[in-house]
């Protein structure tokens, strides 16, 4: 595992630690085996399942019974699009590639299979639910080889490319930057749905000024003038995107989060994937 991953995964664990103190819990833990009983050893039994502490006491093999798996799957949704190439110190897409990775680990760290899809204006690949940890590297690798440039959301065909490929109720959260209107409504009717909003401070308030630009949606570069009105025009707008996407989300009982790329992501992250509701 490369050092970057590896720096993810001790992050991801160490903020799984810290929070397991305080009263919330992780949408990813107990979702594995649940120990419900003692009971003697029989020859079918799987030798793992031996609780050595009691076979020390009573001198008779016994092996430990638990409830059925109570795994889900969590599907992480990568959508990419060309507002994930600005950012600063580090890009949206560098920010969503992390929190894709985290989450793949943390998942994988409380027993339940996580998968990836990648989307824009069609699929570019999906990698079923496992908890091999070989899958966490690949679905990475892939995310930082995507170009975005050009690319935008279509949402109207995001969800039945998801509904088709998901068998069963799943969690899935969906990382990209939503600077366009998104109903996801038809999925929050089947699964849990979550929203990770990857931000910069580009993206809500313009420095005033002359710049040669290049649109994220179309690749086109173009010369802007941006006086105090214009500013004050552009903040506006992006506030009341925001604010309908909030009420979307609300309506659909959607959770959801905004990181942005100066913030230590993978703390937030895990705070958001504790709080309930």
């Amino acid at each position: 595992m490369e050092k970057r991953l590896r720096e993810i995964l001790l992050k991801t664990q160490r903020h799984l630690l810290l929070e397991r103190r305080g009263e919330h819990l992780s949408r990813f833990a107990g979702e594995g085996l649940d120990f419900r009983e003692l009971r003697p050893y029989t020859l079918e039994d799987d030798i793992r399942h031996l609780n050595w502490r009691s076979m020390a006491r009573s001198l008779q093999p016994a092996v430990n019974v638990f409830n059925e798996s109570r795994q889900i799957n969590v599907v992480r949704v990568y959508l990419n699009s060309g507002g994930l190439a600005i950012g600063r110190p580090r890009s949206k897409g560098d920010l969503a590639a992390e929190i894709l990775a985290a989450l793949g680990f943390a998942a994988l760290l409380g027993e339940d299979p996580t998968g990836a899809l990648f989307f824009d204006q069609k699929l570019r690949a999906w990698s079923p639910p496992s908890r091999e940890r070989f899958a966490i590297e690949r679905d990475d690798a892939f995310a930082r080889s995507l170009a975005s440039a050009g690319r935008s959301v279509d949402y109207d065909a995001l969800i039945p490319a998801l509904l088709s490929r998901l068998k069963r109720r799943s969690v899935l959260y969906l990382i990209g930057d939503f600077m366009q209107p998104a109903d996801l409504g038809a999925l929050a009717q089947r699964h849990e749905v979550n929203v990770l909003i990857v931000r910069d401070r580009l993206d809500e308030e313009l420095p005033e000024g002359e710049y040669s630009v290049i649109d994220a949606g179309s690749g086109r570069r173009r010369e802007l003038l941006l006086d105090g009105a214009t500013r004050r025009r552009y903040r506006r707008i992006v506030r009341e995107h925001d604010a309908t996407l909030a009420e979307t989300f609300r309506r659909r009982r959607i959770r959801w989060e905004k990181i942005y790329t100066h913030e230590e992501a993978i703390g937030k992250l895990i705070r958001f994937t504790r709080r309930g509701g």
